[in-house]
């Protein structure tokens, strides 16, 4: 799934209404200090980052 794809399904306000279902969509990717933020476009960023960092780990691999 692509970056742009992942950041429309987290920024649907339908499926995650709140912080709180945000930072357990991404739980596990997600470390504990970027589990303590609040504000939800921060989360976001920490997620989509994540997943970019991984990406290119897996793009190395290939």
């Amino acid at each position: 799934m692509k970056i742009d794809d992942v950041e429309a399904e987290l920024n649907d306000l339908n499926k995650y209404p709140d912080v709180t279902s945000l930072k357990q969509a991404g739980s596990s990717i997600l470390t504990t200090e970027d589990k303590r933020k609040r504000k939800r476009a921060t989360i976001i960023k920490s997620i989509l980052r994540r997943l970019a960092e991984e990406q290119s780990i897996m793009a190395l691999g290939t």
